[in-house]
Order: structure tokens, then C-alpha cells, then sequence
């Protein structure tokens, strides 16, 4: 069985279009984000349903790499705006 990409998977479960997708990755390459990032920021998916996406394909290696990225992602956030929140009550 060949190996899907995450952007293949997200159409073939009706979670996204080819056209989102093809506006994703341009976006993905010119500001050098996560897929998931870029699906985001263009609305084309909503948080819940990349976390329900992301559970249903789990075993998966791709998608669990790409979500223990957007985790990693999302600790680092939260440290700078609780720094910046800190910072902002001194």
C-alpha cells in the first residue's frame, strides 16, 4: 500500500478540498508553517476537527509526528503569552 499524505487523508475523510489543500501548502511553503498550521489559518479546518483527525489516525507515524508537533507547538505558545502575561501584571 503506498503512503498517503496528510493532505490526501484530510480530503479522502471530507475534511478538506483539493482547493484548500493546494492554498494550505502554498501558504505551509511561503511562511514555512505546519500543514496544520496553514489549514488553521485559513479556516479550512476547525481545532476540533483536526483533533478528531489527528485521534482517528493516530497509528499512523506521519500523523503522529505532525501532532506531536502541533503539541510542541502549542506548549511554546503557552509559555510565551504566560511570560508576556507575567510580564504585563509586574
Amino acid at each position: 500500500m503506498a503512503k498517503k499524505h496528510l493532505g490526501e487523508l484530510l480530503i479522502e475523510e471530507g475534511y478538506i478540498t483539493q482547493k484548500m489543500l493546494d492554498k494550505a501548502l502554498e501558504l505551509q511553503k511561503e511562511n514555512n508553517i505546519l500543514l496544520g498550521e496553514a489549514l488553521l489559518t485559513l479556516d479550512a479546518l476547525t481545532r476540533p476537527e483536526l483533533e478528531k483527525f489527528l485521534f482517528q489516525y493516530r497509528d499512523i507515524e506521519e500523523v503522529r509526528q505532525w501532532a506531536e508537533s502541533i503539541l510542541k507547538q502549542e506548549a511554546i505558545d503557552n509559555i510565551v503569552n504566560n511570560n508576556i502575561n507575567d510580564q504585563n501584571q509586574s
